[in-house]
């Protein structure tokens, strides 16, 4: 009767072999697992959840169990390390003291049963994200020059007061975080009020970097990748992207611009990336078919083309073959 007669399913990547036998055993470990399956998620986790629960509701003491969350969900991380005096937790007993990394998880709930936590840690038929680590050593980037101040003093972060005065922050503190998720959001509600009163955007520019520029390629060392210097990456396309801000927002090569939003991001593999929206003044906004293909360019090679690259790659091929 369960699940519409197996119509319904959890997930498409199947269970551990280990895990599905605690599910579907009938020992002991197994009943103590499904019965306790909330603490031994708890003490598997990286993060602890921190949010104030309205309890109002409890108290009524009708229909189902019912919980309210009040104001914004944080996951608290915490530091690698724990303070002096305390036992690690959460993301800290997955890198501290690991040769005794079981009986650290067994202090976090004593009635788990040590068997079912040692199963779980080293599942083999896990996925490969959650492998366990093949090395006991722990690597880390420090930016600056390495030395004490510069460690302690960290990021240069400035906060204007309520007074207009500026005060410097350090990006560990607790207040941080909703200072920044804060930031986001303003940014969100700036944008959102441009659109609203300047219409809705008519031009989506975007821009990528090219590890391929003169520029980068004429920097990047006999054994380097443009990766290895992301100082030089971040430069060029940097002086690349103001020069195409000028011609696009102060020249007006699209048409002359009222408002303009952007956002930089990073890809996968290291590269800077840029979204524009451009609004239009009235006057030059694209309405016509004509008007855009003013602006927009899209062209497919010819025939020939394909033909000759490709076979000019396989001659190249052929006689690197036969070298």
């Amino acid at each position: 009767m369960c699940c519409k007669g197996g119509k319904v399913t959890i997930s498409q990547v199947p269970a551990p072999d280990e895990l599905l036998q605690l599910f579907l055993d009938s020992s002991t470990e197994g009943r103590h697992f499904r019965q306790h399956i909330r603490s031994y998620n708890h003490v598997m986790s990286f993060t602890s959840l921190g949010v104030h629960v309205d309890e109002s509701l409890i108290a009524i003491g009708r229909g189902i169990y019912t919980s309210r969350a009040q104001g914004v969900i944080y996951h608290k991380i915490g530091g690698f390390h724990p303070n002096q005096g305390s036992r690690p937790r959460y993301l800290q007993l997955y890198i501290y003291d690991t040769d005794h990394e079981l009986q650290n998880r067994m202090r976090e709930n004593p009635i788990l049963n040590q068997a079912v936590v040692l199963l779980i840690k080293e599942c083999s038929s896990n996925q490969p994200q959650y492998s366990l680590p093949s090395a006991f050593q722990v690597a880390t980037i420090v930016i600056g020059s390495g030395d004490e101040d510069t460690i302690e003093r960290g990021r240069d972060i400035n906060v204007i007061n309520c007074d207009g005065k500026l005060t410097k922050v350090q990006e560990t503190m607790g207040f941080y975080d909703p200072l920044h998720k804060r930031d986001m959001i303003q940014r969100y509600q700036d944008g959102m009020a441009i659109v609203l009163n300047n219409g809705k955007p008519d031009i989506f520019l975007t821009m990528t970097c090219n590890p391929s520029w003169i520029e980068i390629t004429s920097e990047v060392g006999l054994h380097q990748t443009p990766q290895d210097r992301p100082d030089v990456l971040t430069r060029i396309f940097r002086s690349k992207f103001d020069q195409l801000k000028d011609d696009v927002i102060n020249k007006g090569v699209l048409g002359r611009v009222k408002s303009y939003m952007y956002v930089t991001e990073f890809q996968k593999h290291g590269l800077p990336h840029v979204y524009r929206l451009l609004i239009l003044d009235t006057d030059d906004k694209l309405r016509e078919p004509e008007e855009y293909d003013s602006v927009v360019k899209a062209e497919i090679p010819r025939h020939e083309y394909f033909f000759c690259h490709t076979l000019t790659d396989s001659l190249s091929e052929v006689n690197h073959n036969f070298q």
